[in-house]
């Protein structure tokens, strides 16, 4: 992995690397990365072309800083929705998901 160009602006980083090959055969081999803060997570973006369509350093540095200026607007909005508690997990409550080997 080399990194080719990073960039920084009101608290995100991007980082544009580049891989010795793409995980997928379809996909370019290199692409953006990014870490924010929002909604109190940090959140973890990426921006990768395809292989016969790849992207300039400049459009998916544009996409990638876009990316996170919605995702940062979005939670900062009200939730609309009350999330429930998630169930406490106790010993078995999962096992009615696993069929028993007999």
């Amino acid at each position: 992995m080399s990194i080719l160009q990073t960039d920084s602006r009101q608290g995100a980083f991007f980082v544009r690397v580049a891989e010795a090959e793409a995980p997928v055969g379809a996909l370019e081999e290199s692409y953006w990365r990014g870490l924010i803060a929002a909604g109190g997570r940090l959140v973890s973006l990426t921006v990768r072309g395809y292989e016969a369509e790849p992207l300039s350093a400049q459009t998916g540095l544009r996409m990638i800083r876009d990316l996170a200026a919605d995702i940062r607007s979005d939670s900062r909005s009200p939730v609309v929705e009350q999330q429930a508690e998630p169930p406490a997990l106790r010993a078995g409550a999962l096992s009615g998901l696993f069929p028993k080997e007999e």
